[in-house]
């Protein structure tokens, strides 16, 4: 039968006081002042056969709760005379859920268990000739009054009545019949449902955190969260207007119900289904080949395999930070050192950016180098100049030398990837040139196959020669 809760009335001298209380104050305020929640049937219709009778029908929907109408049948065949009254909820946008539990209040004119043979409760949803859902009758009653605690001696009770999920409803059909040589009577208070709470629901990416509010949170009620529609396992505590969502990587349904007390037999209201929707991460950058590069070079940095829903963004630190490019495709200035790029892929459509930026980094080898003096000095018919160097750096491996025009036409010879001497480095010049200044490059080599290059000039100079005799003539 699912969980149904009750609240007893006159079954003792304790419930009796409390009943009184809590009628007297109905009495000058009206019920539904003291439970804000609390949605009361409005209108009413009823439904006789021959020797059975309705009056006063709208005192149970009237502002009075401690009113009833009043149903009476007389003597007949079993089941053929019947008094029946439905109650309806009709105000706009009080409706109960298909799920809402409905709290009826009646009495009979002997003892409810005595009784439960004669009663129908069923909901209705359009009218009095519009049941709908199952009827609770015979067993059914005998197991709501029994969950109650009525007995042969109670003469009122309040009990749900049960809703089917999918089953829309407006109301409540209640209906006493014959019983074989009996003549019967009850009396009809009210049907109220607790009015569910509103909660908005939450689209997040997959992982991220948010908290489910209740907007519509009341004074004195508690609320419970749960895992399913009916039944199910509750999530949290059952005071809280909150519910904390984490860890999801899935679209996920809870359901929260509005409580009038923390009791566990307290009046509930139908449970409010509240979706999270979550939305995929994105998949974060891949590269593949990042190449290292030689000091003062740029590189070209492209994500592999580039979703077209996907914008990459581009920043120098790993979290937080602002992104300095947006593209799949990023050529970096020239580069001296080392350098760390982060990137991540976001999702425009849904907000969603990938769980972690990828770490694309560059590295730089260093440049091998030297210090030496230009230009260098060579005398003229000498074929052999030297260059003397310190503080070689980054071990280079090789060298070369490249003539310009002037000195290529003079006969020197280029060099090419010879091994790099300890210095000084000899460079060879024709024995013939003329005096002047010859350019050249000299690119070195190192053991990581970056090079770097240093114009320089030789200068061939005149060598000196005495003067010429003075010859004097008389």
């Amino acid at each position: 039968m699912g969980n149904f809760y009750f609240f007893k009335l006159k079954s003792n001298s304790a419930t009796f006081l409390y009943a009184c209380g809590l009628f007297l104050l109905c009495s000058l305020c009206g019920i539904q002042k003291v439970k804000a929640q609390r949605i009361y049937a409005d209108t009413t219709a009823t439904a006789m056969t021959l020797l059975a009778n309705v009056t006063f029908a709208t005192n149970a929907t009237d502002a009075d709760t401690s009113n009833f109408s009043s149903l009476s049948v007389g003597l007949g065949l079993l089941g053929l005379v019947s008094a029946t009254q439905n109650l309806r909820f009709t105000q706009a946008g009080s409706l109960p859920l298909p799920t809402s539990p409905l709290m009826v209040r009646f009495s009979g004119n002997g003892g409810l268990l005595g009784l439960a043979n004669s009663i129908l409760l069923q909901r209705t949803n359009g009218g009095i000739n519009n049941p709908v859902g199952p009827p609770y009758t015979s067993s059914t009653l005998l197991d709501l009054l029994g969950l109650a605690g009525a007995n042969n001696s109670s003469t009122e009770v309040v009990l749900p009545v049960p809703g089917l999920a999918g089953q829309p409803n407006d109301g409540v059909l209640f209906q006493i019949n014959t019983t074989l040589g009996l003549g019967l009577s009850a009396k009809l208070y009210y049907a109220f449902f607790i009015k569910a709470p509103t909660v908005a629901g939450q689209t997040i990416c997959s992982g991220v955190a948010t908290t489910l509010t209740i907007s519509n949170p009341q004074v004195g009620y508690t609320y419970r969260w749960y895992d399913s529609l009916t039944g199910g396992n509750q999530l949290q505590g059952s005071t809280s207007t909150t519910f904390a969502v984490s860890g999801l990587s899935a679209t996920r349904t809870y359901y929260v119900e509005g409580c009038e007390s923390s009791a566990a037999a307290a009046y509930r209201s139908g449970r409010t289904a509240v979706t999270v929707v979550v939305n995929p991460l994105p998949a974060a950058p891949a590269f593949s080949g990042v190449p290292a590069i030689c000091s003062g070079a740029t590189t070209a940095l492209t994500v592999s395999g580039t979703d077209t829903g996907v914008v990459y963004r581009w920043y120098t630190v790993p979290a937080s930070g602002t992104s300095f490019f947006t593209g799949s495709t990023y050529t970096t200035p020239a580069l001296s050192d080392t350098t760390r790029y982060y990137v991540e892929a976001y999702r425009a459509s849904s907000g969603c950016v990938s769980s972690l930026r990828t770490l694309v980094q560059v590295n730089v080898k260093p440049l091998p180098g030297i210090t030496f003096t230009t230009p260098i000095y060579l005398c003229q018919s000498k074929t052999l100049a030297q260059l003397n160097y310190t503080a070689a750096l980054n071990g280079p491996v090789s060298y070369s030398i490249a003539w310009g025009a002037t000195a290529l036409a003079a006969g020197f010879g280029n060099v090419n990837n010879t091994a790099f001497p300890a210095s000084p480095v000899s460079i060879v010049a024709p024995g013939n040139a003329t005096p002047q200044s010859y350019a050249g490059t000299l690119t070195l080599t190192g053991a990581n196959t970056c090079t770097r290059s240093y114009p320089f000039n030789l200068i061939v100079q005149q060598t000196p020669h005495p003067p010429p005799p003075v010859t004097t003539f008389q």
